[in-house]
């Protein structure tokens, strides 16, 4: 695989110039990572604004991983690491995707996924989320996670109106 290019940074600004959907540059970004980074599974998760819950945006498998209502997020240490300290989060191996997703650990490996990148989306301070990217153990390095994070920013607009959504009465 590639790793990002200009012409996809390109594209990612004049899809967000066009876009008039959240769903339009999720999908955006998603065509980015499938044909540069690579996946088995991509979610976008939007956090609460009391922090305490996360909302699935966006899912390349509804069947196993809907867009659905809110989760409860309880207290995790991948959520401290990615969501708390914005920090994004590179898991290599099935250890790793354990340690970051213990209650699901079981359904992603049975989906032949064992490595996970993970990037906080931030617009202006303020978290609002993550992105999710994930493929078979050892299929990602430094250099996946530094091409996923380049994206974040792509997104932060998105996850902003998604949040105002939520947040509507």
């Amino acid at each position: 695989m590639m790793m990002i290019t200009a012409d996809d940074y390109r594209q990612l600004g004049l899809a967000h110039l066009a876009a008039r959907a959240p769903l339009d540059m999720f999908r955006a970004v998603e065509a980015v990572a499938r044909a540069r980074i690579g996946f088995g599974l991509l979610t976008m998760l939007l956090l609460s604004p009391d922090g305490e819950e996360v909302q699935r945006l966006h899912t390349t498998d509804p069947a196993h991983y809907p867009v659905s209502g809110r989760e409860r997020l309880g207290p995790t240490a991948w959520g401290r690491h990615v969501l708390g300290e914005r920090r994004p989060y590179l898991g290599p191996d099935p250890a790793a995707v354990r340690w970051a997703f213990p209650a699901d650990f079981e359904l992603i490996e049975s989906l032949g996924l064992g490595a996970t990148l993970n990037v906080p989306i931030v617009s202006l301070g303020c978290t609002l989320g993550s992105l999710n990217i994930l493929h078979a153990a050892g299929a990602y390095d430094t250099r996946h996670l530094d091409a996923a994070v380049s994206l974040g920013p792509y997104l932060s607009a998105a996850y902003r109106d998604s949040l105002a959504e939520m947040s509507a009465p």
